[in-house]
């Protein structure tokens, strides 16, 4: 809570405009598993960026969060992205250009 009262207090109670998270940790020999491994993680961000970045109003769009995920094959991930559809303007999935095309991250 203490990152909630700091983050409205330096944006006049309106929330960020922007976040991002690319948490992760070491998975070796456990690849097959990892979007299970991750689930905490995601959820811990996702609960973060409701909590802080800008909502959408009649005058503003609302903030933006980027997150890193990897495979979103669990009801636990796809139920994730249908928050963010919910909480968020707009959502898009994305495999970035820099990344290895066997590596399961989105």
């Amino acid at each position: 809570m203490r990152l909630l009262k700091v983050v409205m207090r330096g944006t006049n109670n309106v929330g960020v405009d922007l976040m991002m998270a690319d948490g992760g940790f070491s998975v070796e020999g456990k690849e097959n598993i990892q979007e299970i491994l991750s689930k905490r993680l995601y959820l811990c961000q996702f609960l973060v960026a409701l909590s802080i970045v800008r909502p959408a109003d009649r005058t503003h769009d609302g903030g933006v969060f980027f997150c890193k995920l990897f495979d979103i094959f669990t009801p636990f991930s796809v139920g994730l992205v249908y928050l963010m559809y919910i909480a968020f303007k707009r959502v898009s999935l994305h495999k970035p250009n820099t990344s290895r095309p066997a590596n399961s991250e989105r």
